[in-house]
Formats: C-alpha cells, structure tokens, sequence
C-alpha cells in the first residue's frame, strides 16, 4: 500500500506481509494528514494475536523522505520494525500504538544465565539487528506523541536525528530499551514513562545485560532527558560513552530512576552533563558515573540503596552539591578500583544533607585537590573517610552530629585541612577511643573536642520518615515477568 496523500483508510485488520523490510504501507509527500484510526496493520508471522516475536520481519509503516506529514492513530504490531521514519523533517506521529512487535528470544533460563543475553551498546552492526516499535532514522524536527510500544525489545529509537520530541509516550516492559538515541543531538524526551525495561533478572542471578529505560551511545549531545519514569529497569537512564565518541551537555532532570537492580543512573565516559532534581532510590546503587568530568550531580533525591548514594570512579572536576542522601552503605564515594587509572581530582561536595548510613558519608580513595564543605552529616558510621592516596582535602564548615563509630578516618591522608566544623561535642567526647586521625592532618582529638564551633548552634534534626518505600533486600523484584529469561 502506496500513501502520497491525505485520505482515510477503512478501519479494521489488514495482514500485509513485508519480507524484505520495505514496508507494509509506505509513506511518501509532504503536507498532509493521514488518519489511521481504528486501523491494524500485523505482519503475517503474528498467529493468534501473538505468534513468536523473534520471527517477526519487515516494516510495518514507512515513512519515507517525508515533509510536515502527520499520522494519528496507527495500531502497528507483528514485525520488526513498526513505524520507520526514514530522511523526514517535521513528522509528527500522534496516538499510535506499536506493541508487540520483534522481541529477540533470550537464552538465559530462571536458574542460567548466558552472557549473549547483552545488548550491545557499542557496535552498530549489533544493535541494528535489533527490533524496534518507532525507529526515527536522519530526521530532524520530527515528534512522537502520545504513541505506546511495548512488550518488544525496544520501543522508541533516534538514530542519527536531531531536534526531534518525544513525549507522553509509554515504552515500558520492553526486554531491552525504552528510548534508545545514537548519535542524536538537540533532542527532548519529556513525560514518558519507561519502566520496567529490564532483562536477565532473576532470583539465582542478576545481569541487566546493559537494559535500561533510556539509553544514550555515541555522540549524544545537548539532549533534554526530564520529567520521565524510568523505575524497574536494568538501569533507570544510562549514558554510555565507552568505546564510541563521548556524550557531552546533556540535562537529565526531574526523572525517577528507581528500584533498579544495578544503577538508577548511569553515566560513563562524558562531560559536561548535569544530574539536577532526580530520583534515584531503591537500588543497588543510586547514581554511577565512571571517568566522566566536569558533570554537576545537584539537587537529587538518593535513598535507600544497597551500595553508594553517588558513586564516582577515575573522574574529574565534577560538582556534587545540594543532594538529600540517606539510609545507604556509603553517601558519597570516590572510587579507585585501578591501580593504573587515573586518580579522582578536583572535586567539589558541598551543601548535601547526607544521613543514616552505614559505612561512611564521605568517602574518598586516591583522591587530591577535592573540597568538602557545607555538609549535613547525621548519624552515619564515618563522616568521613579517606582511604590510601588521598592528598590535599578541604573538610569544613560541615555539620556532624550523632554519628556511631568514628568521627573521620584519614589513614595516610596528606595535606588534609580540617577547619569549621560543627561537631557534636557530647559525641566527640563519647567516642574518643575510636577516633582515627592520623598525624598529618595536625588535628588532635583535644581539639576536635574544644573546637570553637564544636556545638551546633541548633540541634539538626534528623528525619527518620521518608515516602520513600522500604527496599526489598532479596532483589527479587521481576519474578513474573517472561520476558526477562526467555520464552
């Protein structure tokens, strides 16, 4: 079927075979509307509403060179790729529907996991293969509003496509992505929601195999990502710059990221992106950034992980600031898990209220030139650790009070500055013997106890109530969805 113009097709079924990925209907023109309300298009593998969706093949809708066209209301399902927009400018796709259609079969079982079960973030040979409900290929000022795709392997994907919008979309319970974007500048994906995009979880092993509700590779640059809900996914937002050209000053804001079983958000190998007003809670770690620089992290909400609040490895001049930080094993943690990486520098941690956690607050490994000021630190382990190759760290004007066990722990710290610090001088004095400072730091534990600022001048109230919910420890959260290890 041929579509040059504006006309209206008959509502109903129409299975229309496309073995060679042209499109089962084809779109071409410019200027006009098509209404496709009450009209189904499946392919001819789709038996009984369902059929195997790692069979599926063709195009559904292709748009082709397209001009200021509209679609509403196309129901797409049973091939491999939906809705194709192919060298487009100003498309719009409006209430359309692509659920169920290519989903490749995972090999993993309940009790194995197969490592070929991940997808692949870096080749485009790979991820080509793979099945798309909306795919934007070269297009510019394209939208997509209001569509669903799901139970597929991904449902929305910008390839090369820039200045587009996607919005009100729901992408969720797809085996892979939500939104995927290669090589896609200038974007705005607000208002979707996209969870539970996850796979390879189950309760004998825990791999994500690098699913995620939206996921960014390569060249990926001055992108809007807010207001979304990525909750449930391999990783809620994950940014990848491994390994394909870095991704730089993209805004991720105001999105919800939790209880996933890895990262609520990830991102590696970029610069100049800002984390500001999200939710990252309930999962194994709240936000993970690996040799990523000159990122600010402000303004998020980061509860009730199993490992780190705000984890940070191999970076650099990075701005972490103004975070509520509560009920994790570390708050915020610069690691050095490479002996012949990089050390973390040129940091600064400032004005975050960080809370009831187990094993330190502040922690640094092989960390130098970095600030920690301003802090409200309440009833965690440590306020602050240092550990091996730490050098030149500003700790003041911080608030500690009610901690557990020590009050800092600096090991072979050198050129540590110590100054202003509000501490709770009853505490300070209860917990002398388990104080560990070492001598470089030239601060005695007489002095932390008769520190001009030793008493808050207002008790800091902690808040042990959160509308956050209680994590589930087992991790044993996807234990009825299929899709997750095969069919």
């Amino acid at each position: 079927m041929h579509i040059k113009r504006a006309r209206r097709i008959e509502p109903g079924e129409y299975d229309i075979a496309d073995p060679k990925g042209r499109g089962a209907m084809v779109v071409e023109g410019r200027d006009f509307v098509l209404d496709l309300t009450g009209v189904h298009v499946r392919g001819a593998r789709m038996r009984g509403g369902r059929g195997r969706p790692w069979t599926f093949e063709g195009v559904g809708i292709f748009l082709r060179n397209c001009r200021n066209v509209t679609v509403r209301g196309a129901r797409v399902s049973g091939y491999w790729r939906g809705i194709v927009l192919g060298n487009c400018r100003g498309v719009t796709l409006e209430g359309c529907d692509t659920s169920g259609c290519y989903d490749q079969q995972l090999r993993s079982t309940p009790e194995h996991y197969d490592h070929r079960d991940w997808v692949d973030v870096f080749k485009r040979a790979t991820w080509e293969t793979y099945g798309f409900g909306v795919y934007v290929l070269k297009s510019r000022d394209c939208q997509v509003r209001g569509c669903v795709s799901k139970r597929g392997q991904n449902g929305i994907g910008l390839v090369e496509s820039n200045d587009c919008f996607v919005g009100d979309c729901d992408v969720s319970r797809n085996s892979a992505w939500g939104v995927w974007m290669w090589d896609a500048s200038d974007n705005r994906i607000v208002g979707n929601r996209a969870d539970w995009c996850v796979r390879c979880e189950s309760e004998h092993y825990s791999a994500g195999g690098d699913s995620a509700g939206i996921m960014m590779s390569h060249n990926c640059c001055r992108n809007v990502i807010a207001h979304n809900s990525l909750t449930n996914g391999g990783d809620g937002f994950f940014l990848n710059g491994l390994r394909v050209d870095e991704s730089t000053d993209n805004l991720v804001a105001f999105n919800d990221g939790s209880y996933s079983p890895h990262n609520a958000f990830e991102s590696s190998w970029s610069r100049g992106n800002v984390f500001v007003g999200n939710i990252a809670s309930n999962s194994r770690y709240g936000m993970w950034l690996g040799l990523s620089y000159e990122n600010r992290v402000v303004g998020n909400i980061v509860e009730n992980n199993l490992f780190d609040g705000i984890a940070i490895e191999h970076a650099h001049h990075n701005v972490v600031s103004g975070n509520l930080i509560r009920r994790c094993r570390n708050g915020v943690r610069l690691l050095h898990r490479k002996p012949r990486m990089r050390v973390s520098h040129h940091y600064t941690i400032h004005g975050n209220i960080i809370e009831s956690c187990r094993e330190a607050a502040v922690a640094l490994s092989r960390t130098r030139d970095t600030s920690v000021t301003g802090n409200r630190i309440a009833r965690s382990a440590v306020a602050f650790r240092c550990d091996k190759g730490c050098e030149r760290i500003e700790i003041a004007r911080n608030t500690v009070v009610g901690t557990t066990g020590r009050l800092a722990e600096l090991g072979d710290a050198t050129a540590v500055r110590m100054d202003d610090n509000y501490w709770d001088v009853e505490r300070v004095r209860s917990v002398l013997s388990r104080v560990s400072i070492n001598r470089q730091s030239e601060l005695t534990l007489e002095r932390i106890a008769r520190a001009r600022f030793a008493a808050p001048q207002r008790p800091v109230r902690v808040d042990y109530t959160s509308d956050a919910r209680a994590r589930d420890r087992s991790f044993k959260w996807y234990a009825e969805l299929r899709h997750l290890v095969g069919f």
